[in-house]
């Protein structure tokens, strides 16, 4: 390998890299902590969508159990696996330039081996787009995507190899098998390599194999599914449970258009993002007028961009993370759009001057859409961390906050209370959501529904089974511990009140709280602690009011 392409690739690891590590100092969010907490009890024995359920695809659950079984449950450890999964992302798509440009009578672009993996790990990083929700299935999404990208771009450039169309249909997959509307993607991948058939004799038999991909990675699922899973929990799953959800509590958002202007026009940086964005569809296309790419590699990239935006535009409510998926397109055009003006602006021969004018306008066009405030706060809490000036609990104390509705540093006071007043063996139960209390309580759960919202979501039509569930868990197993959260109000979902506040007006539900428990303390604004009365009933002593 020629040193310039050497020097590229070492290079591009390691800004990559840098890029990404500020993201350590995230602790667990609420999402990503229930993720872990489903894959643990999993572990312990439970049966997915039987005895724990939560509304994910199974995808993801398989992925936890790996990464806890390997590393165990701590945060910084979901952080590190989901920091090294972008990067090989990120790193693969640096690879595809081999494929891309080796017809190129330039070559392949040390430029693009470098620029590709760092424009990928830079946006999917919080430094420009500011991600902040992270361990969201959107983030393992994005780096599948990625992968399958790469590998599919080998299999239309390089149509002699069919490992790449295998490896795309597989990472693909694993992208539906994650979130089901990656499966639109190998669609596009599939009519795509079909497509190109008119133009090679193996167009026809890549589209098979990549389709040979995905079915092998499906299998691989189902058997999981059928070894620790429900089958008929996971067909209820997607034929009674998500056409619930989007039909009552997933309307696409009325301001749509003030999204899409949040992420490429609110800002002169992301102005920018949207100029090289297009600048690099038109530098792609040129390749392809000029045969030095094939037009089928476009229609893969520009297809990737525009799943990924009607991915971040049908998203529920807005939340930033929807827009990760973008971030696959987005990225490798941005990447070729950079390489397009640093071909403007230093031409096609090479020399000193223009390495070294090339070198400044690429140092300072990335050095002012990646400082951000964001990431230079990142930064230093990463230094202060590494340094020992600060501890990482206490940068997660102060990191680990939503909104208005959620506090890693609250979960843990809840979870070493459970772990405190529960006998090991003795079950817990939350009204509301508190994954990293599941999770670190290291005490089963009563029920299985470990997101009692959906009992109370307006639009939501299994609402009255989910709550009745519920009711049963509560009066049935009498669970030892009964946690209520006190500020969890989600009016994007229609419950502008709390769990407690819910709690109050239950008429089923109250009652039985009402004869079995009694309060046991608060964590902050967080929790209402009920303990179990040692008798039949509470009411004599202390009701939980």
């Amino acid at each position: 390998m020629r040193a310039p392409i050497v020097l590229a690739v070492t290079a591009a690891l390691l800004l990559s890299a840098l890029l990404l590590a500020p993201a350590l100092v995230y602790p667990y969010f609420e999402d990503a902590s229930l993720f872990a907490a489903v894959a643990n009890y999993m572990l312990e024995g439970e049966t997915l969508y039987r005895d724990v359920f939560d509304h994910k695809a199974p995808g993801i659950y398989l992925q936890e159990i790996i990464r806890l079984s390997l590393f165990g449950r701590s945060a910084l450890a979901s952080r590190a696996v989901e920091l090294a999964f972008l990067l090989f992302a990120g790193l693969g798509l640096g690879a595809s330039v081999l494929a891309l440009r080796a017809d190129d009578r330039q070559g392949p672009s040390s430029t693009l081996l470098f620029l590709l993996p760092v424009s990928f790990c830079a946006f999917t990083s919080s430094t420009i787009w500011i991600l902040p929700d992270r361990g969201q299935v959107e983030f393992f999404q994005a780096a599948a995507v990625a992968l399958g990208l790469s590998a599919g771009l080998f299999s239309i450039e390089r149509p002699d190899w069919r490992l790449p169309a295998l490896g795309s249909g597989a990472a693909l997959a694993w992208a539906a098998w994650l979130k089901p509307q990656a499966s639109v993607l190998l669609v596009v991948f599939f009519l795509v390599l079909l497509w190109e058939r008119v133009r090679t004799n193996q167009g026809k038999r890549r589209a098979w194999d990549l389709t040979l991909g995905t079915v092998s990675v499906s299998v691989v699922v189902a058997i999981f599914v059928m070894i620790t899973g429900s089958l008929e929990g996971f067909f209820q799953l997607f034929s009674k449970h998500h056409p619930a959800y989007l039909a009552g509590v997933r309307p696409i958002p009325s301001n749509l258009v003030d999204r899409f202007t949040h992420y490429f026009l609110s800002t002169p940086r992301n102005f920018a993002v949207a100029a090289l964005t297009a600048l690099g569809i038109v530098r792609l296309a040129w390749l392809a007028r000029r045969r030095s790419i094939r037009w089928a590699s476009w229609l893969l990239i520009v297809g990737t961009l525009a799943w990924g935006l009607a991915a971040f535009a049908s998203g529920v409510a807005g939340f930033r993370y929807h827009a990760v998926p973008a971030m696959v397109g987005v990225a490798v055009l941005v990447a070729w759009g950079m390489e397009g003006l640093l071909s403007l602006a230093t031409g096609t021969r090479s020399s000193w001057l223009r390495a070294i004018t090339a070198g400044t306008l690429l140092g300072v066009i990335s050095v002012w859409l990646v400082a951000t405030p964001r990431f230079l706060t990142d930064t230093a809490d990463l230094a202060g961390w590494l340094s020992g000036r600060e501890a990482l609990a206490s940068i997660y104390e102060r990191r680990g906050n939503e909104a208005h509705y959620y506090s890693y540093a609250r979960e843990l006071e809840a979870a070493r209370i459970v772990r405190e007043l529960v006998p090991e063996g003795q079950s817990i139960y939350v009204l509301g959501l508190a994954g990293v209390t599941y999770l670190l309580g290291d005490r089963p759960a009563a029920g299985r529904h470990l997101v009692t919202t959906f009992a109370y979501m307006p639009g939501y039509s299994l609402a009255d089974s989910v709550h009745q569930e519920i009711v049963e868990t509560v009066k049935d197993r009498q669970p030892e511990l009964l946690l209520v959260r006190t500020n969890d109000s989600f009016p994007w979902f229609g419950l502008p009140h709390s769990s407690v506040q819910r709690l109050m007006q239950d008429k089923e539900l109250l009652p039985i709280v009402q004869r079995h428990y009694r309060p046991a303390g608060r964590v902050g604004d967080y929790f209402l602690i009920l303990r179990r009365c040692p008798g039949l009933s509470c009411l004599e002593s202390q009701p939980a009011t």
